[in-house]
């Protein structure tokens, strides 16, 4: 592995807020690190950048909310091909419709997809997840980027897919992210008011 060598640059935007504040410092470092992990060692991905730039913009403006964490972490996986398929049961391909009646679900790992009680009975290592969140993890996953702020957990679906995201994204790396390890020392944070 060649060292490279930057020639000059012009810093564009210096995050001052970002800087300031402990927890943005953390939710910063860990979009850092999930980009750098995601995309391969001298690969140029404009639409990794220009996400991070978009979430860090954020960051840099408002509260850190544990809902921005888990917006990115839906975009970067469908960004790089791991979007998690939460339309219908990967095994015997019941949709939502058919699985209303069974407010519980469950998410394989090794499948990366959701699969219905009735299926659950044959896989192991499976995370319990409400219908609810699966539905909102499919729409952020395909929402144009500009609208997803609109969406909101409620805590239920928030505590779901801070169980699920994570563990997935270290399940598709063959790692957990060091700068999770920090964020987890932190107290999540409440779901957004409808006020915003």
């Amino acid at each position: 592995m060649g060292l490279v060598r930057a020639e000059s640059c012009d810093i564009l935007h210096s995050f001052p807020k970002i800087k300031e504040d402990l927890k943005k410092i953390l939710y910063g470092n860990y979009y850092l690190e999930l980009v750098n992990e995601m995309v391969g060692e001298r690969e140029g991905n404009r639409e990794a950048f220009e996400l991070l730039l978009s979430f860090l913009l954020t960051l840099e403006e408002m509260e850190a909310q544990e809902e921005q964490l888990r917006f990115f972490e839906i975009r970067m996986l469908s960004l790089f091909g791991y979007r998690p398929s939460m339309r219908r049961c990967d095994l015997c391909k019941k949709d939502w419709e058919d699985l209303k009646e069974i407010p519980t679900v469950f998410f394989s790992l090794e499948r990366g997809a959701m699969v219905c009680e009735r299926c659950s009975r044959t896989w192991n290592s499976l995370i319990p997840l409400s219908l609810g969140t699966a539905r909102l993890i499919e729409k952020i996953s395909q929402l144009e980027l500009s609208k997803i702020q609109r969406l909101r957990f409620t805590l239920q679906a928030l505590s779901e897919s801070r169980e699920l995201l994570p563990k997935f994204i270290s399940y598709q790396l063959g790692k957990e992210l060091k700068s999770l390890k920090a964020l987890n020392i932190i107290p999540p944070s409440p779901p957004f008011s409808k006020g915003g």
